[in-house]
């Protein structure tokens, strides 16, 4: 693609511009490199408390460590590479694990083992919350504040990585949902703009339908993410206060509309299990479904893909116009001796820091992380350069939120796919899967 060859070109270059250069001081002449060793698993904070010493945030010496991420991309070596040659102290490795449930498992192997822990590992949001609780993560408070770090990122991206007051990972990678749209599809059934409210979506859809034949919209049955965007936007969070809301009036009204339109042929709500997502693409390429609800980064890709012209929108909203936070982060696992931990933050930084952040979103389609990035319609208009129909995400970032911060939030959220999915295709009863799917839904919030 010719935007991937660009921007990578300039982390090549970046690589080779700054060689020589130091972040931290020389080495010690003779010094020997410290790789990735664990220690007691306290975090810098608790090792402060408990011997009374304060905790240094200087790297000293040499230090080397893997950096563990989940990216199918060839811009994360010339990253590790500008990086190791803008100093002399330190030494990143990127590894390649696979996807964030392979990351997990090497995370939980390695804990385990009280070795072979990265310094830096990218996660899924959901799991920053499992990783802080738990002790796996570091909180990264003292090394901002040491490090006199000005924190520029939406309050979107990082709200769902604090937990407790303290802030345990940095964005990297975020993203959030959207609606494709066919605009080809919509100018031929009469259709200018497509619709930004519910009621406006439930009204086009049936008009759509009865002109066409055509379904107009298509639901992501099977992922939490979208569904919960959707149910939030009434304007209840479907397990706010740690109990299922899904038998809040609102909801009731939205899954009774939702069925609705699905019965009558002008929505679809796509559940064929583990190819879902699959499934779900096909129908729109296809021209089968004129708009579906999925993630932010499969833009490009759509763009690669479709053979008529793709159009992005906000998700239809009732009582909110919200969209929630999902993607990658970046975090340093607690266990490792304080000085990779510096390494590590060291690192973190460089590779969030303005110039890599605006590359790293350019390259990959993900979304900017940083308010400083989209601060002006100059900058804008650069991003919208390659991804053109994205500038109503761009103008519109602080609408994206943080999901419910429950560490069963998952869990709970899948449960309630899983019964809609029984009312919109096969025809459940509406009251009795509600008053079901609450008693399951409340047993998992009970930690069960």
């Amino acid at each position: 693609m010719r935007k991937s060859r660009a921007v990578l070109g300039l982390f090549m270059a970046a690589a080779v511009g700054m060689t020589g250069c130091s972040a931290s001081g020389e080495a010690g002449a003779g010094s020997t490199a410290q790789t990735s060793r664990q220690t007691s698993g306290q975090t810098a904070e608790q090792s402060e408390a408990a011997s009374g010493e304060e905790i240094s945030y200087e790297v000293t010496g040499p230090v080397e460590f893997e950096f563990w991420h989940s990216m199918e991309t060839e811009l994360i070596d010339p990253i590790c590479e500008a990086f190791n040659s803008s100093q002399d102290q330190i030494t990143v490795t990127p590894v390649y694990v696979g996807n964030y449930a392979a990351i997990q498992e090497q995370i939980a192997a390695a804990q385990a083992a009280r070795e072979g822990l990265p310094g830096l590992c990218t996660i899924n949001y959901p799991f920053v919350n499992t990783y802080a609780e738990s002790g796996v993560a570091e909180p990264l408070d003292a090394y901002m504040e040491a490090a006199e770090y000005e924190d520029l990122f939406y309050e979107g991206f990082t709200d769902p990585v604090k937990i407790d007051g303290q802030q345990y990972a940095f964005p990297w990678g975020p993203s959030t949902t959207v609606i494709y749209y066919n605009k080809d599809l919509l100018e031929e059934s009469g259709t200018e703009t497509y619709p930004a409210t519910w009621e406006e979506l439930r009204t086009w859809t049936q008009e759509y339908h009865e002109k066409t034949g055509g379904t107009a919209f298509a639901f992501f049955g099977t992922d939490f993410n979208y569904i919960n965007t959707l149910l939030l936007n009434t304007g209840v969070d479907p397990i706010g206060d740690g109990k299922c809301q899904m038998g809040d009036e609102r909801i009731r009204t939205w899954i009774a509309e939702v069925k609705e339109m699905v019965d009558s042929g002008a929505a679809e709500w796509v559940n064929t299990g583990s190819s879902t997502e699959a499934d779900l693409k096909t129908k729109f390429l296809s021209g089968e479904t004129a708009s579906i609800i999925l993630t932010s980064t499969y833009y490009d890709k759509a763009l690669a893909a479709a053979e008529f012209e793709v159009g992005v929108s906000l998700v239809p909203y009732n009582a909110n116009n919200n969209s929630t936070t999902s993607g990658a982060t970046l975090f340093i696992p607690a266990m490792n001796d304080q000085n990779i931990k510096n390494a590590a933050f060291e690192f973190l930084t460089y590779m969030t820091n303005d110039e890599n952040a605006k590359e790293f979103a350019l390259y990959t389609a993900y979304l900017p992380t940083k308010k400083s990035l989209l601060d002006s319609e100059e900058e804008v208009d650069e991003f919208c350069e390659l991804y053109p129909e994205m500038r109503i995400v761009y103008e519109n970032m602080d609408t994206i939120i943080s999901k419910n911060p429950s560490p069963y939030f998952t869990k709970a959220l899948t449960q309630i796919c899983e019964d809609l999915t029984l009312i919109f295709n096969t025809g459940a009863d509406i009251d009795s899967t509600i008053e079901s799917m609450c008693e399951r839904v409340d047993y998992i919030l009970e930690g069960n």
